[in-house]
C-alpha cells in the first residue's frame, strides 16, 4: 500500500503533502503560514552547493554536568543521532549560481537553535575563515537565545561571536543575516542584529524577550503585530522582509554586489 507523507500545518491544522511542502518552500499552501525549516531543508531550498568544510576547535559540551528529566549529555547525543547534525548550527562553504560564500545555518530542532559553547566556537571559526579567504558570510538564523544548560559559558559566546563579527567588519567582509521565526534573546542581540544587511522571513517573530514572557511578567495584552518582522522593519531594525520563494534570488542579487 502506498503511503503519502503528510505534514500538519500548526496554523490551520490542514495536512500538507510533503511534496507540496517542498515545492512551496515550507509555506502552507492553504493559509500561507511559514513552517519551521530544518537546516537541511534550507540547504535544499536555497543553496546550489554545500560543503561542511570549516574546521573549528573542539570544546567541552557539558561543562556543568547538567541534569533535568534527561541528562543534558544524553539529550545532546540523542539529537545528534536523530537530526544527523552535531550542534544547533552547521557551517560550511556554499554557492548560489556562481557566487561562493561562507554560510551558517541554525536548526531550531536542536534545542531551540540555542547558542551553546560549540555553537559559538563554530560561528567564531566561520568568521575567521571568512577573513582568511575574503569571502562574504550569510547566516540563516532561528534561535531561542542562549542555552541555559551551559549557564555562564553560553552567555560568554555572545562576546566571542561579537569579536568574530568585529574582525569581518574590520576586514570589510560583507555579512548578511536571514532571520526566521523565532529569532530572540542573546542571538538576536548579537549575531542577528549586527548584519550589514538584515533580512527576515514574512511573519517571523523577531525580538529580545519573547511575547509569552512579557505577557506573564507584566500581565498585559500583546498586540497582534508585536515583534512581527513587518513591524520590526517599520521600527528600523530589519532591512528587507522577504518571501521565501524570493529568498534565493535576493541573496544572489545581494552577493553580486560584494
Amino acid at each position: 500500500m502506498y503511503v503519502v507523507d503528510k505534514i500538519k500545518c500548526p496554523s490551520c491544522n490542514k495536512d500538507i503533502i510533503s511534496n507540496d511542502f517542498d515545492n512551496n518552500f515550507g509555506v502552507c499552501p492553504y493559509c500561507n503560514f511559514y513552517l519551521r525549516l530544518s537546516a537541511k531543508n534550507r540547504i535544499n531550498y536555497f543553496l546550489d552547493s554545500w560543503k561542511e568544510d570549516i574546521p573549528y576547535r573542539q570544546v567541552i559540551t557539558d561543562p556543568l554536568s547538567f541534569e533535568d528529566r534527561v541528562a543534558y549529555s544524553k539529550k545532546i547525543k540523542s539529537l545528534k543521532k536523530e537530526l544527523d547534525i552535531n550542534e544547533s548550527i552547521i557551517i560550511g562553504t556554499a554557492e548560489i549560481k556562481d557566487k561562493t560564500f561562507l554560510c551558517g545555518i541554525f536548526d531550531f530542532n536542536f534545542l531551540g537553535g540555542t547558542l551553546g559553547i560549540e555553537t559559538g566556537e563554530k560561528i567564531y571559526s566561520l568568521f575567521n575563515v571568512a577573513v582568511e579567504k575574503k569571502l562574504p558570510v550569510v547566516l540563516f538564523i532561528t534561535s531561542g537565545g542562549a542555552r541555559m544548560q551551559e549557564g555562564l559559558f553560553s552567555l560568554m559566546q555572545m562576546q566571542k561571536v561579537t569579536v568574530g563579527i568585529s574582525k569581518i567588519k574590520k576586514a570589510k567582509i560583507p555579512y548578511i543575516t536571514v532571520l526566521s521565526s523565532p529569532t530572540t534573546g542573546g542571538v538576536m542581540a548579537t549575531i542577528a542584529s549586527q548584519g550589514d544587511i538584515i533580512l527576515a522571513e514574512q511573519g517571523a517573530d523577531i525580538g529580545f524577550t519573547g511575547k509569552r514572557v512579557i505577557k506573564k511578567l507584566f500581565n498585559i495584552k500583546i498586540p497582534d503585530k508585536f515583534q512581527k518582522a513587518e513591524q520590526v522593519q517599520k521600527d528600523g531594525f530589519i532591512d528587507i522582509v522577504i518571501n521565501r520563494k524570493e529568498l534565493k534570488q535576493t541573496l544572489f542579487d545581494l552577493l553580486s554586489y560584494t
